[in-house]
């Protein structure tokens, strides 16, 4: 992924706390978009480590919604 900077690399985990693990160790290039899914407000927490690495753009992906999520806090994910 960062040897292809003409391409845009989504990348999308339910396993956020290891995302947060490693992330340091990864090289995060601006085409490279780190995020997490996030079905219901029992899984909320998987946004704060998102928040937390090291990656230029961060996104949710809230699919399938089996839940709603009130008051969420988007702070720091594009």
């Amino acid at each position: 992924m960062n040897d292809n900077p003409n391409h845009v690399f989504q990348v999308l985990t339910k396993r956020a706390e290891r995302l947060f693990e490693v992330h340091k160790e990864l090289k995060w290039t601006h085409n490279i978009w780190m995020g997490v899914s996030v079905e219901n407000e029992k899984v909320i927490e998987r946004i704060d480590f998102l928040r937390k690495t090291k990656a230029r753009v961060k996104f949710l992906s809230c699919e399938p919604l089996i839940g709603p999520l009130p008051n969420l806090n988007l702070k720091k994910i594009d």
